[in-house]
């Protein structure tokens, strides 16, 4: 009854000294199962992931100068930008700073950049180089492009922090030739990208002003073409009025004259009814004594037919009746030809007329001009211009390799499974015993 109590005591107890004594039995085994696991695992690493050191090469860099912004878009107006491209999606009315910053990581992060970039460097037999045969180049190229990483920080306050790009793999001086290549590309396709749009800017107002000069001439021709036809006009109608007038000057002298002449010829036919054919100027004198002036001045108490007598005022009337012009009587005629004359050669007209170029006097034209040669003028050398600023210099550091980690992990869980296999082994082996002691 005492034994038959005591085993299952003995069977449910757990001795550790008995385990310890189990395992240093089973020690060979132990060091063997895993020393062959961990024997494995070197040999995996050694030959078939038998990489070289690997290493992470960055770069950091921000925004560009404020120098450079001015220089790439002379146009804004606090530091507002105006180039913008609608292809790129850029907001109207954002900084330049961050226009230009955000146009240079879209081409850095621009895989057929890097793809450029790889290809025009030879990369592919500088890698190939050193060690590693590269068979399928296009399906290498993709895998490297991929492992490209660009960081943006940017932290909750807003306040930007270094942009960071990097690569890893086991050759950091021809990738970190590759990132300076892929930075300085970028940076310059940047910088060419914003002068081809200052350049379009430019063309564009220069020949917006040419229009303008254009349009300004143009207005101008017309002014002064309707300028000379309202002084063509006002000399038309001067040339009429003044000939009006001399119609009528010579008209009344006409008229004057035909009056003198009936009343002449009345005169005349009363002295010689009554007799009196020559003149009587000598006989007033005579008796008189007098001036013969002052009888001619005083004339116009005498009658003419008593004064003059037939035969002389015949002779005026014949005068008169011969006389074909009467503009040499009319003093007025004077000032109305030259009137004439005035509106007929009009010299502010011909000036007018002869005139070739109205630009000289158009002051807004000078202006434009300006404006004009200004825009000419601007600077297209992009030497010393960079649309970001480098923040750190290429840099690699070496990545830990997980070799090692993996031999040991190997070795631990090797060791703890081999110690696993004892137990079970050594529980087997007891229900084998128990079975067959049960049977007996």
């Amino acid at each position: 009854m005492n034994n038959n109590n005591s085993k299952p005591y003995y069977d449910d107890a757990f001795d550790l000294r008995q385990v310890f004594r189990l395992f240093k039995e089973r020690n060979q085994f132990i060091f063997k199962f895993t020393g062959v696991l961990t024997l494995i695992v070197i040999l995996y690493v050694l030959l078939f992931n038998s990489s070289s050191k690997q290493y992470k090469v960055q770069t950091s860099f921000i925004k560009p100068t404020i120098n450079s912004v001015n220089k790439i878009m002379p146009s804004c107006k606090n530091d507002q930008s105006e180039l913008i491209s609608k292809d790129d999606k850029i907001i109207r009315g954002c900084s330049a700073t961050d226009v230009i910053f955000a146009k240079l990581l879209t081409s850095l992060s621009s895989r057929l950049l890097q793809r450029e970039v790889f290809i025009e460097g030879g990369y592919a037999e500088k890698l190939g180089n050193e060690g590693n045969l590269i068979v399928d180049v296009e399906k290498y190229i993709t895998k490297f492009v991929d492992s490209i990483t660009i960081t943006h920080n940017k932290n909750k306050l807003k306040y930007e922090l270094p942009h960071v790009i990097s690569i890893q793999g086991s050759n950091p001086e021809i990738l970190s030739e590759f990132i300076d290549e892929a930075i300085i590309k970028a940076n310059k396709e940047t910088v060419n990208y914003f002068f081809r749009l200052q350049n379009i800017e430019i063309e564009r107002r220069i020949k917006e002003i040419d229009v303008e000069i254009g349009l300004l001439i143009e207005k101008n021709v017309n002014e002064r073409n309707s300028k000379i036809e309202r002084i063509i006009e006002n000399d038309k109608e001067q040339i009429r009025t003044f000939n009006k007038k001399i119609d009528i000057a010579r008209y009344k002298a006409k008229m004057e004259r035909l009056n003198q002449i009936s009343t002449l010829t009345d005169a005349a036919k009363l002295a010689s009814s009554l007799g009196i054919i020559d003149n009587n100027l000598k006989q007033i004198y005579e008796t008189e004594n007098i001036d013969m002036t002052i009888v001619i001045k005083d004339s116009n108490k005498i009658p003419e037919w008593y004064l003059y007598g037939e035969k002389a005022l015949l002779e005026r009337i014949k005068i008169l009746q011969n006389r074909t012009s009467d503009d040499p009587f009319i003093p007025e005629l004077v000032d109305f030809n030259i009137e004439i004359d005035n509106a007929t050669n009009n010299i502010q007209l011909a000036t007018l007329k002869e005139r070739l170029n109205d630009a000289p006097f158009i002051p807004e034209i000078n202006e434009l001009n300006y404006e004009r040669n200004k825009l000419k003028g601007l600077s297209t050398d992009i030497t010393g211009i960079n649309a970001m600023q480098l923040y750190q210099p290429t840099s690699s550091k070496r990545i830990p390799s997980k070799n090692l980690l993996l031999i040991v992990m190997t070795s631990i869980i090797s060791f703890l499974l081999s110690l696993c296999i004892v137990i079970m082994m050594n529980y087997l082996k007891e229900e084998d015993v128990t079975n067959i002691q049960k049977i007996k």
